[in-house]
This record gives C-alpha cells, sequence and structure tokens, in this order.
C-alpha cells in the first residue's frame, strides 16, 4: 500500500512546515525544497541501512534499534549539512512474535532519530 500526496507550487530553497494528523494525534515536521536549477547551491544527501539492534547490549541494542550507531549517524549528518537523507531497510531488529513489541521497536527508533 502507498500513499503519495502530490504538493505543487512549492519555492526553491524554501523551509515548509507541516503536521500529519492520524485520529487524536498528531505530528509536526519540517522540509526544505532543493535549490533553484542551475543555481550552483551545494546539496548534500545521505544514505544508510541496516540499523538493527548489535551486539554488546546498552546502546548498540536499545530495544530492537543500535542507538549508538543511529547517533552517530545523525551527528555526522548535521557536521555535514545533510539536507536529504534516505534510509532503506533493517530499522529494526523485527522477527517478534507480537505486534506490539515489532511497534516499540519502531518507535525506538523514531525517538533516536
Amino acid at each position: 500500500m502507498a500513499h503519495e500526496i502530490e504538493i505543487k507550487g512549492l519555492s526553491a530553497d524554501t523551509e515548509y512546515v507541516y503536521s500529519v494528523k492520524y485520529g487524536d494525534n498528531e505530528q509536526s515536521y519540517s522540509l526544505k525544497t532543493a535549490p533553484a536549477p542551475g543555481s550552483r547551491t551545494a546539496f548534500t544527501f545521505a544514505y544508510a541501512s541496516d540499523s538493527r539492534s548489535g551486539n554488546g547490549g546498552g546502546e548498540r541494542d536499545l530495544g530492537g534499534v543500535n542507538a549508538y550507531i543511529m547517533k552517530k549517524i545523525m551527528a555526522l549528518n548535521s557536521l555535514e549539512k545533510v539536507r536529504f537523507m534516505q534510509f532503506t531497510g533493517d530499522m529494526i531488529t523485527g522477527y517478534q512474535s507480537y505486534m506490539n513489541e515489532m511497534e516499540l521497536e519502531y518507535a525506538n527508533w523514531k525517538k533516536i532519530n
């Protein structure tokens, strides 16, 4: 299942704030659009994957997530002024017997970032 919303008329190199509402829940986010074509403005993006928990306990296995690695990735993104990050796959350990356990792992991943 895919959820897509087409948005038109955004200006280049502009920050926009938006909210996502689901039932009684609401969370606000922001995005910044790409520089204008031909502007020669620097644009850095990052790619990462596989942040599921690792051996060693502590932050390396924080409820299904390797918080140690995710904090390092996000700190480097901030240092390098990354404008866009794509994260694909293996966010959590998964393979849980109960859905609420997996939802907790996703919640832990989201809190870390």
